[in-house]
Formats: structure tokens, sequence, C-alpha cells
């Protein structure tokens, strides 16, 4: 089990960590590093950007909401009613 945990470190939690640090951190020179939201800003301020991650939202919602109508409708039918092939 400790073998898998590290595993899982090394391979995703190591490479998202440098990531999300390399996201907010912009290099002046080779010695001078800061903080910066500049590339999160400049990234949102795309109106194509924008507009994707807009049409992503609303496909993840419905999605969401068309899924759980149907699990709901489908968990009740074979629940109360009396189904083929129902153990």
């Amino acid at each position: 089990m400790l073998s898998v945990m590290v595993i899982v470190c090394v391979l995703i939690l190591y490479p998202l960590g440098l990531l999300i640090y390399q996201s907010f951190t912009s290099i002046i020179n080779e010695s001078h590093i800061v903080f910066t939201f500049r590339h999160y800003l400049k990234a949102f301020s795309d109106v194509r950007l924008l507009k994707a991650l807009f049409n992503t939202l609303y496909i993840s919602l419905v999605t969401a909401i068309f899924a759980t109508l149907m699990g709901s409708l489908l968990a009740w039918i074979v629940a109360r009613t009396n189904t083929p092939l129902k153990k």
C-alpha cells in the first residue's frame, strides 16, 4: 500500500504541484522569480477561452442533471416495480 502511495505521489501529485507552482510564478531573470497572476489574467481575458469554459460548464451541468434524473428514474423502476431479471 505504501508503494502505491509513493508511486501516486511521484507520478501524479509532484507534476501537478509543479504545474500549479509554475502557473503562479514568472521568471524575470535567471535568479529572480516573482509571484504573479499575470498568466491567469491573460488567459481569462481571452474571449474565446471564456466561451469555451462557459460551454464546458454548461454541457457538464446539463449532462449531470440528465444523468441524475435518468438514474433516479431507473432506480425507482427497479426498486418499485416487478422488472424482469430482478434478483
